[in-house]
């Protein structure tokens, strides 16, 4: 058939490209293999792929200038800024670039002794007596609603008044990244795929239910995570010192558009697949941590590149963008809309 023909042909034009790694396990190209890494397993990041595989590339191919454009949690540019020149990682869900943007901080200048005694202190207020104020609770939107007992809402609170009056910025965005990465532990909530699952004990209906058991308390889970912090700055700082990575929050569709020609010699990226996955649901609970509300979440979800049915089309915004550079632009449409397999494959699945 039709389909088979064009996709055996383009399997034919690039075969001799083509090359199968063994040794490329689902441990090295996922993000399995940063579970136990320092400052990489500080968050259930399921989007990426490990810190060894980025390793490996970089002692196969030289390197001087290397970007990535969907760069997650930053595992890219941390990684390739101790062998090159200089690294760029750019990503539109901030939940990623706060995470990297951390590990980069703790590689470079966080005083152990000084972060120590901020946990401390951290983990007293939350234990004090007292009531915090209106104005620090969980900022929820829709999607976030009914996600916490009513314990740890206090306690959330509490942690967003002590950060909301903490001095030291660089141990202040650790404490503040330490909160975001436990939220889904203490919560009623589990990642799965596309969309949160949700405890019945929420109150929330759903089609899939879901059962935690006892959740730990804010306080438990976040001294745990404040001490594997506390534990990975010396490995961080002994692998990740020196010049820190550039982190660029925002879609590479524009961010590119801004760099100048030839600004980096290498990609290395995991891009988008087709799926119809949004992310702004799977970290609903981070997204509304960082403060976006409403608004801001609709913005984002548009924003980002998916396959879901509620997700338009991106050309009239490249026209717009790029209109000093319509004959590449068209070029690429072009291409797009010219090639046969591609075209097959959107058939077969419009049909289905």
């Amino acid at each position: 058939m039709p389909s088979e023909r064009q996709r055996e042909e383009l399997h034919r034009r690039f075969r001799g490209r083509l090359s199968t790694r063994p040794i490329f396990t689902r441990k090295v190209v996922s993000y399995q293999g940063n579970r136990g890494v320092p400052g990489f397993r500080w968050m259930k990041y399921k989007e990426g792929f490990s810190r060894s595989l980025i390793d490996r590339l970089l002692e196969e191919h030289e390197a001087e200038s290397v970007v990535d454009p969907f760069a997650g949690v930053g595992t890219v540019p941390i990684v390739a800024s101790r062998r090159v020149a200089s690294a760029t990682g750019i990503e539109i869900m901030p939940v990623g670039v706060t995470v990297g943007r951390g590990i980069a901080a703790a590689s470079n200048g966080v005083s152990s002794a000084e972060f120590d005694k901020a946990s401390e202190s951290l983990i007293r207020h939350l234990a004090s007596p007292g009531k915090p104020s209106a104005d620090f609770r969980f900022p929820h939107v829709a999607i976030t609603q009914h996600a916490f007992p009513v314990e740890t809402e206090r306690a959330i609170s509490k942690a967003r008044e002590f950060l909301a009056n903490c001095q030291n910025d660089p141990v202040c965005a650790l404490l503040d990244l330490a909160c975001m990465t436990v939220l889904e532990e203490t919560s009623y909530t589990r990642k799965d795929g596309q969309y949160l699952r949700w405890d019945a004990r929420s109150g929330r209906t759903g089609s899939t239910r879901l059962d935690k058991g006892a959740l730990p308390t804010l306080g438990d889970i976040l001294t745990r995570r404040l001490g594997e912090i506390a534990d990975d700055l010396p490995a961080l700082k002994r692998t990740y010192a020196g010049p820190p990575p550039r982190f660029v929050v925002g879609s590479c569709l524009t961010e590119l558009s801004q760099l100048a020609s030839g600004a980096f010699d290498t990609v290395i990226t995991s891009p988008p697949y087709a799926n119809r996955y949004d992310y702004t649901r799977t970290y609903a609970l981070e997204l509304a941590w960082l403060g976006y509300d409403e608004h801001r979440f609709k913005t984002l979800r548009q924003t980002l590149l998916s396959a879901t049915v509620e997700n338009h089309s991106k050309r009239a915004e490249l026209e717009a963008m790029y209109q000093a550079r319509s004959a590449s632009l068209n070029a690429v449409f072009d291409m797009v809309d010219g090639n046969p397999a591609l075209c097959e494959v959107l058939d077969i699945l419009r049909a289905h």
